[in-house]
């Protein structure tokens, strides 16, 4: 396991469906929780999906355990350095409520 050196601010979002006024649903983001937490990237990587190319950048991302974040998962998303990465994974990995470990991606779809 890598040390953790927390010092970059991080903020989980919950998606929320907001009447359009057309009978129809948008999407907005809220529910705002910031912590401490230490980013590790990961080399992107480039894939054909769609006939496209994608180039998603993913990495883990470690945070101090609390009540405030330990409900946050996949349908939820994280602000790292103001970029959106979709969360793929949580672990708890010394199983003893010290740290939780996010799995965390950007350029691809939700």
């Amino acid at each position: 396991m890598r040390i953790a050196r927390r010092n970059e601010r991080v903020t989980f979002q919950v998606a929320a469906e907001v009447s359009d006024g057309g009978g129809g649903f948008d999407v907005t983001w809220g529910g705002d929780v910031t912590v401490w937490g230490a980013f590790f990237p990961e080399f992107g990587r480039e894939k054909v999906q769609g006939g496209r190319i994608e180039a998603p950048v993913g990495g883990t991302l470690n945070v101090r355990y609390s009540s405030d974040v330990i409900g946050f998962a996949s349908d939820a998303r994280v602000l790292i350095d103001g970029e959106p990465y979709n969360i793929r994974s949580v672990t708890n990995p010394d199983q003893r409520k010290k740290d939780l470990e996010f799995v965390v991606e950007r350029g691809v779809a939700t």
